[in-house]
C-alpha cells in the first residue's frame, strides 16, 4: 500500500499548512473536516494512518478513537491533543490503535516525523502479519496435502488386499489351462505376488532404496542360507518415480530368487551408476558356484518379465561367476 494519511481537522487553514509539508515527503494527504466524512472515506478506500485533531466537531475524540479501533482495526491513529480536558488523554493513549499523541506546543516537523515513524512501524507490522498469514496458509496447504497423502497411502495400503484375490483367480485360471510343472507354477505365482505387493503396498524413498533392495533380496534368499547378499550400492537420488523403484526392486528380487534356487554357495553384490541423467544401470554380480540350472520355463519367464519392465537386460560371465546388467529409465 502507498503511504497515505487521512487528516481529521475542522480548521481548513491548519490542514492546508500540514498538507504541503506531507506532500514534500511523498505522502498522500487527504483532509476530512468531520468524523462523518472520515467514516465515509474509510468506506471508499484504505488509509494506512489517520491523524486527528483533539477537537472533532461532530464527535468526542475518545469515542472517535474507540469506533476506529472497533470497526477499522487495520488503521492506526496519531492524535494531536490539547490539555483543556486532560481526562481524555489516558483513555486515548491506552487504545492499541493509537501510536503517538502530540501535545502542545505543536511543531509541524515533530508531527511529520512522528507520523512517518508510525507509518513505517505500521508497514513493518503489516508485512509481518502478511508473512504470518502466508505461513499459516502454507501450513494449512501442507496439512491438507499431508492428509490427502495419508488417505492415499491408506487406500494404497489396502489395495493389495482388494486386488490380490481377483488377480490370483485370473492367474490360476490362466495357469490351469496349460500343462506346466508344479515348481514353475509356484515360481510364477510367487513372482506375481511379489510384483503386486511392490506396486501396491510398498513406500519407497530414494535415500533408503539401498536398504529396501537389500531386504527384498534377503527375503528372496531366506530358504537358502548358503547364498547371501553382499554389498549393495544404489545411486538413485532426487525425484524418482515410485513405479521405477518398484520395477527395479522387483527385478533384483526375482534374480536373487532364481540364484537362490540354482546356487550352492554364492554372494550377490549390487553396483549402480547413472548412464545418463534419466537412465540408471544396476549390476547384480554373482560370485560362487552353481548347483544346477533352473528350468527353461523359469528362464524364459524371467527373461520375458525383465524384458517388459527393464529397458535393457543382459547376462554375461565373469571370472568368478556371472553378472546381470539392468538399465532402467527414470
Amino acid at each position: 500500500m502507498d503511504k497515505s494519511i487521512l487528516y481529521l481537522q475542522a480548521n481548513e487553514r491548519i490542514a492546508n499548512n500540514l498538507k504541503g509539508r506531507f506532500s514534500d515527503e511523498g505522502i498522500e494527504f487527504i483532509h476530512a473536516a468531520s468524523a462523518a466524512q472520515v467514516f465515509e472515506l474509510l468506506g471508499e478506500r484504505e488509509f494506512l494512518l489517520i491523524l486527528t485533531d483533539g477537537f472533532i466537531p461532530d464527535m468526542r475524540v475518545h469515542d472517535f478513537v474507540q469506533k476506529c479501533a472497533r470497526e477499522y482495526p487495520d488503521v492506526i491513529l496519531n492524535v494531536c491533543m490539547d490539555l483543556t480536558d486532560p481526562k481524555y488523554v489516558p483513555m486515548i493513549v491506552n487504545e492499541d490503535c493509537v501510536r503517538k499523541v502530540f501535545l502542545p506546543p505543536w511543531n509541524i516537523e515533530d508531527i511529520v516525523d512522528g507520523v512517518q515513524a508510525s507509518m513505517d512501524e505500521a508497514l513493518i507490522y503489516r508485512d509481518l502479519v502478511r508473512r504470518i498469514n502466508e505461513l499459516k496458509n502454507d501450513e494449512k496447504v501442507f496439512a491438507e496435502t499431508l492428509e490427502r497423502l495419508k488417505v492415499s497411502l491408506l487406500r494404497q495400503q489396502y489395495s493389495y488386499n482388494k486386488i490380490s484375490p481377483f488377480f490370483n483367480r485370473v492367474l490360476d485360471a490362466f495357469l490351469k489351462r496349460r500343462q506346466l510343472d508344479d515348481s514353475y507354477i509356484a515360481f510364477v505365482k510367487k513372482a506375481c505376488d511379489k510384483m503386486l505387493r511392490l506396486q501396491t503396498t510398498a513406500v519407497f524413498k530414494t535415500g533408503e532404496l539401498k536398504n529396501i533392495i537389500t531386504d527384498n533380496m534377503n527375503d528372496a534368499l531366506k530358504n537358502n542360507k548358503d547364498v547371501t547378499v553382499g554389498e549393495v550400492k544404489s545411486c538413485l537420488y532426487g525425484d524418482v518415480p515410485r513405479f521405477a523403484m518398484a520395477d527395479l526392486t522387483f527385478s533384483l528380487w526375482i534374480l536373487a530368487l532364481v540364484e537362490g534356487l540354482k546356487c550352492d554357495n554364492a554372494v550377490l553384490d549390487v553396483d549402480s551408476r547413472y548412464v545418463t541423467s534419466r537412465k540408471c544401470e544396476y549390476k547384480l554380480t554373482v560370485t560362487g558356484t552353481k548347483r544346477e540350472d533352473v528350468s527353461v520355463d523359469i528362464q524364459v519367464f524371467i527373461a520375458n518379465i525383465l524384458g517388459n519392465i527393464i529397458d535393457e537386460y543382459e547376462k554375461y560371465d565373469t571370472s568368478g561367476g556371472w553378472t546381470y546388467e539392468l538399465r532402467i529409465t527414470l
